[in-house]
């Protein structure tokens, strides 16, 4: 097996959630990236409410037609 280098990081992917954990890691991400000459590319994604209620009407609608 092949052993990876640090300098061979080119591009780090950060997920966060901008929590203290997350923006420590952040800061240990941005070292790496200026050491290294590399890309930093943060993530953060947000989960859309989802609304249930019409998804409800539709099932009961088909069940109440099949009785």
């Amino acid at each position: 097996m092949e052993e990876i280098m640090l300098t061979d990081i080119k591009t780090i992917y950060l997920p966060t959630d901008f929590s203290d954990n997350a923006n420590q890691a952040l800061s240990f991400a941005a070292e790496l990236a200026v050491k290294y000459y590399a890309t930093l590319t943060l993530m953060y994604c947000v989960e859309e409410p989802f609304d249930f209620a019409p998804m409800v009407a539709d099932k009961k609608e088909k069940i109440v037609e099949k009785v």
